[in-house]
């Protein structure tokens, strides 16, 4: 075993830990907002290593390319999404205290 192949096994240990992690905070959280916070962590921590992982393994071929290409697109779409989600979720639960 190489230390490339080891180096894949533990970034791909971290991509799938930062995803468990993230699902479990978004079942525990009871508030659409809390919640949100672990949806952001989700978009970030775990696609980042699982692109070095792959980059690692096929080195900057097409595939390569394209993970991180992914990863970027991720990072520059995930907080305009968290966002917009959030003002949905803050302009629901305000129309529902008005209709009290």
């Amino acid at each position: 075993m190489t230390a490339r192949t080891v180096a894949e096994a533990v970034f791909l240990a971290i991509a799938v830990g930062a995803e468990l992690l993230c699902c479990v905070g978004i079942v525990a959280m009871d508030d659409v907002f809390a919640r949100l916070h672990y949806l952001s962590a989700a978009g970030s921590v775990g696609p980042a290593a699982l692109a070095v992982a792959v980059v690692l393994h096929d080195s900057f071929s097409s595939t390569g390319v394209k993970a991180l290409l992914i990863v970027a697109l991720g990072w520059t779409s995930g907080p305009v999404l968290t966002h917009a989600i959030g003002a949905v979720a803050y302009e629901r639960r305000e129309r529902a205290r008005r209709r009290r």
